[in-house]
């Protein structure tokens, strides 16, 4: 044979290798697998031993009564179906010439003639037994197929509840997750806050360092200031003041302001430095604080850097080129 026998091939074979009804190259494939095989050996011999018993028990069986009955039935029906005249003589069959050729076909069969029936069926049950040892293979291969797709599910269903745990268990891992995230977010949101507050308390305290650093330089500037002019308030603001005070060589200045009267957003208050020839010289806008002193710094102009005469006026918004309403005036020494 042209492709190697498989082991259920050989199986299906055995019941004819044994009867020697296999042609000559599967005899040899047969040969060739149970030599290779010899866990086979028994198997055939059983196979063997039950053909023997079955060819043994075939002179003792006689022909069944009904298969007799049916048998001569067949006979007659054959012979009701011939002519009515015989062949040689030409004339009518007659009782006679039946009972003559009856006559004949039981001396023919005699005895051997039902052996030879009862052989018949002895083969017939050896090709029964035959296709039986091979159906008998077809269910076991039908049952390790079976047995082997029942594992398989048992597989993908054990697959699927080890998938579905593990689903499970990500689910609760992912809202674990979650939840961490949720509290990390707000600590982070806490943080933030934390962060603007410092921020804020920062930025307050450099305001404050700043502030202190800038009253530390005017006092410094006022304790080194070798000019220093008092400026009272006239008839228009009695109660306020000023005090002036300017550096050695006249480029720089401070003003301190005190109760004078908060303006409206249209007016504002210019500070005046008059030199010896009467004529005004503007030293810029000055603002005040309610209910506190208010320090002004003062760049001088040249102009005005031999000034006698200091004075504080109101003004219209933006200041005026020269003093409107005179509300502090003072001279120098």
């Amino acid at each position: 044979m042209k492709n190697e026998l498989t082991h259920t091939q050989v199986i299906e074979m055995l019941p004819a290798y044994a009867l020697g009804a296999l042609e000559p190259d599967e005899m040899l494939a047969v040969d060739a697998y149970l030599a290779q095989h010899p866990d086979l050996t028994e198997r055939l011999a059983e196979i063997e031993e039950t053909l023997v018993s079955l060819a043994g028990l075939a002179p003792q069986t006689p022909l069944l009564e009904d298969g007799k009955t049916r048998l001569m039935a067949r006979v007659r029906a054959d012979l009701a179906e011939r002519a009515t005249v015989q062949p040689q003589t030409g004339r009518p069959t007659t009782d006679s010439d039946n009972n003559n050729w009856w006559s004949r076909l039981r001396a023919t069969l005699g005895s051997n003639g039902w052996r030879l029936a009862a052989g018949g069926a002895v083969v017939a049950l050896l090709l029964l037994l035959l296709y039986t040892v091979q159906l008998s293979s077809s269910i076991s291969d039908l049952q390790g197929q079976l047995a082997t797709l029942q594992a398989g599910s048992r597989a993908k269903d054990m697959t699927i509840r080890q998938l579905e745990a593990e689903n499970t268990q990500a689910q609760q891992d992912i809202a674990t997750l979650q939840a961490e995230v949720t509290a990390l977010t707000e600590d982070y949101n806490q943080l933030l806050a934390q962060r603007d507050a410092l921020e804020n308390d920062f930025a307050a305290l450099q305001a404050k360092a700043e502030a202190l650093e800038e009253a530390q330089n005017r006092l410094a500037f006022v304790a080194a200031a070798p000019n220093i002019v008092a400026v009272p308030g006239t008839d228009v603001a009695p109660t306020a003041s000023a005090t002036f005070y300017s550096d050695d060589v006249g480029q720089a200045g401070l003003l301190v302001l005190r109760d004078l009267e908060p303006l409206l957003q249209a007016e504002t208050y210019q500070l005046w430095l008059i030199p010896p020839d009467g004529t005004p010289v503007s030293a810029g806008l000055v603002g005040i604080e309610a209910g506190r002193p208010t320090w002004n710094d003062v760049q001088i102009p040249p102009t005005g850097q031999d000034f006698v005469v200091v004075g504080v006026s109101r003004e219209p918004a933006g200041g005026s080129p020269t003093p409107t309403t005179i509300v502090l005036l003072g001279n120098v020494g």
